[in-house]
């Protein structure tokens, strides 16, 4: 799969295109009614009241948000009060997310809070003429029984049964341990067991923004070093245009797009009890068919694989540590892309200002539907889930969009000049890249920015090595970071 990429400085500049030009008008028509229908289909999907993937998504949230609030709570110093008047923007959203918010009160402002907040929402649902589930009826009527125990000064809950108590766990996950381990609970094991994973999540919130910090200020320096070298002409590029048939690549892109969809779509339908994330992976792989393109259209496979970027680059082995480091200094990009994304919510939250205040409706926060499958699974799910995210998604996707889409584009731009062309090939690959990703349009932005560091080691290095390896350690850190914070 990998060989040594020649001296782009060494071939010829006016040699034409070998081989097939293609079709890429055709090619473009298709990749952009199915980025449409992507978008459509993200965008206007179904929501059903009360169950939907936006209910479930708020629930994780204010689970990592109360979670960290406990944290800090018990960290020495701290202002429960303080931490009590952050978490109350948390008590909005569906009646799922507002219960975990009233025993969210009873842990940093009493027992008496709790049961204020608990008659506040009832007569709200009242006044909105809300159907709460069964479910949540019942746990309405053990949170009052709870909390009126903890007021009066019965710490073991004496009011609730075993069934109670199982069914609050169940249905309310670490809220429901919270709620049964009152801050005077007498049973320390319990109480610090749930304190355990709360600090847990704290500290990996420190962590990972110290991280982010630390690598964002890494990164600016390095990117700024970079910038210094290519201005001084000290930077060679590892990848040149106007010898590859461009066209074809349009073509095989719009066929990938086409296989990956449908494959998709299969998986979608296929009902698995057991392996269905591998499945799901394996079907990712299936979509790398649409190689095949260009060689039923004449293209010799030695070329394919040097053109897309299959290849070893100049470095070999050094090519893995110049793609860690080509991530690095996407970080600034990336903090960028966050800033706009930031700007965009706040934007779309103005849009639907005229809906109720204090609606029950769930809000349309960016999330990868991912989040779901981390936050039930266990270890050997969560092994499956890193390896798909930090190998199988990057080399699926740096081979479609930094090796055949930007090859493509790179060929079609060639003769605007080589920043021009660099730009606007990046820029395109980067939009498309980032609009068909399922976290919604308004991370549009930040999802370009890390896409443009990925598109700034194709550039550079010629090979696709780097982009893959960097796309591979931002999945693995996400992941990782992620399971830290959902798992129990």
């Amino acid at each position: 799969m990998l060989e040594p990429v020649p001296d782009p400085a060494s071939l010829p500049l006016d040699v034409p295109p070998p081989g097939p030009r293609g079709r890429p008008l055709i090619a473009w028509a298709v990749i952009l009614a199915l980025v449409l229908v992507v978008v459509l289909v993200q965008t206007y999907r179904p929501r059903a009241r009360g169950n939907s993937e936006e209910d479930r998504f708020g629930e994780l949230t204010i689970t990592v948000q109360g979670r960290h609030l406990v944290g800090f709570a018990s960290f020495p110093g701290v202002s429960r009060k303080e931490l009590y008047h952050q978490a109350i923007p948390l008590n909005s959203g569906p009646v799922g997310q507002r219960l975990r918010f009233v025993i969210l009160a009873g842990e940093l402002a009493g027992p008496d809070e709790a049961l204020r907040q608990l008659d506040e929402l009832q007569q709200k649902i009242a006044a909105q003429q809300v159907e709460p589930s069964p479910t949540q009826r019942t746990l309405l009527t053990i949170l009052r029984k709870v909390y009126t125990d903890y007021r009066d000064g019965r710490l073991q809950a004496l009011s609730l049964d075993e069934s109670e108590r199982q069914f609050l766990r169940q249905e309310l996950g670490w809220f429901g341990d919270l709620a049964l381990a009152p801050p005077e609970d007498p049973d320390p094991g319990e109480r610090a067991a749930v304190v355990r994973s709360a600090r847990r999540t704290a500290v990996v919130l420190i962590v990972t923004f110290l991280g982010a910090v630390g690598l964002g200020v890494v990164g600016f320096v390095g990117l700024v070093a970079m910038l210094i070298l290519l201005a001084l002409g000290r930077l060679r590029g590892g990848l040149s245009c106007g010898r590859s048939p461009g066209g074809v690549y349009a073509e095989t892109f719009a066929w990938w797009m086409v296989l990956f969809l449908g494959l998709s779509l299969l998986t979608e339908l296929t009902p698995l009890r057991h392996g269905g994330l591998l499945f799901k992976g394996s079907v990712s792989l299936l979509s790398l068919a649409a190689l095949a393109w260009p060689v039923l259209r004449g293209v010799p496979w030695s070329q394919v694989r040097q053109d897309i970027g299959w290849t070893a680059g100049r470095r070999g082995l050094l090519e893995p540590l110049i793609g860690a480091a080509c991530y690095v200094m996407s970080f600034p990009l990336v903090f960028l892309g966050l800033l706009l994304t930031l700007l965009l919510l706040a934007v779309q939250n103005l849009l639907v200002g005229s809906a109720p205040v204090d609606s029950f409706d769930p809000g349309k926060a960016p999330a990868h539907p991912i989040v779901h499958e981390l936050a039930r699974a266990g270890w050997r799910e969560w092994l499956t889930i890193l390896f798909l995210a930090a190998v199988v998604a990057p080399v699926v996707e740096e081979t479609m969009f930094r090796g055949v889409l930007y090859r493509h584009l790179r060929e079609a731009s060639c003769r605007i000049g080589p920043v021009l062309s660099v730009l606007l090939s990046s820029t395109v690959v980067s939009f498309v890249f980032a609009v068909i990703h399922p976290q919604g349009l308004v991370t549009v932005p930040a999802l370009m920015a890390l896409a443009y560091g990925f598109a700034f080691a194709r550039e550079w290095r010629g090979t696709l090595v780097p982009a893959i390896v960097g796309h591979g350690l931002n999945n693995a850190l996400i992941t990782i970071v992620a399971i830290l914070l959902l798992g129990r």
